[in-house]
């Protein structure tokens, strides 16, 4: 079943069965193509608690207890696009003037439909390009080699994730019309910022 235009969904990142990560969003687009979310600023999600990366990095894929906490997103307005099926979504990043300063592309698990909305899992490594997509690079290349060194990703995922990378680039390199017009997009003015149920 597909989401409305408008409708509060929850996307949630998940590792081993257990919620690291959840975020209210407004659904912008929900076809065959593309899932498209929005949050504003102020937005209230609930994330891992407050620890350094690589530590966040091996609680979520360990056995141990962790508890989420309150997390309000800052800075900017986010739009996210996620084309069906991929390992990646596209982080429209602008800056607090709204002026679009460039794509912050997560490498992830495809999309999973649940009740409330979606599922993924952060696959660490990223993609930072120009708005222009003039350039690109990758961020977090040392996490990667991190988990991998300590087996909390296997080698064959260690594969996926740079396979992942690889698609985005060629993306980037060739000026997908993935990417589109949605730095310029809007929501209209009576949306409200979307809370967790």
């Amino acid at each position: 079943m597909a989401w409305g235009f408008g409708d509060t969904v929850v996307l949630r990142d998940v590792s081993n069965g257990r919620v690291a990560m959840e975020m209210p969003a407004r659904v912008v687009e929900d076809s065959d193509e593309h899932v498209v979310l929005w949050w504003p600023v102020g937005t209230e999600g609930r994330l891992l608690q407050d620890v350094d990366r690589l530590e966040f990095l091996r609680l979520r894929h360990s056995d141990e207890s962790f508890e989420l906490t309150p997390n309000r997103w800052h800075s900017t307005d986010m739009v996210v696009v996620i084309p069906s099926g991929a390992p990646y979504a596209l982080w429209v990043f602008r800056d607090e003037q709204k002026k679009h300063i460039g794509w912050y592309c997560n490498l992830q698990a495809p999309l999973t439909r649940v009740a409330d909305g979606f599922e993924t899992c952060d696959w660490t490594l990223d993609v930072w390009a120009g708005d222009d997509l003039s350039y690109w690079l990758y961020k977090d290349e040392d996490e990667l080699a991190w988990a991998l060194e300590r087996g909390i990703y296997d080698a064959a995922l260690g594969e996926r994730i740079r396979a992942a990378g690889r698609e985005v680039v060629a993306l980037i390199e060739r000026r997908d019309p993935v990417f589109g017009d949605w730095p310029d997009w809007s929501p209209p003015a009576h949306w409200t910022v979307p809370a967790l149920p």
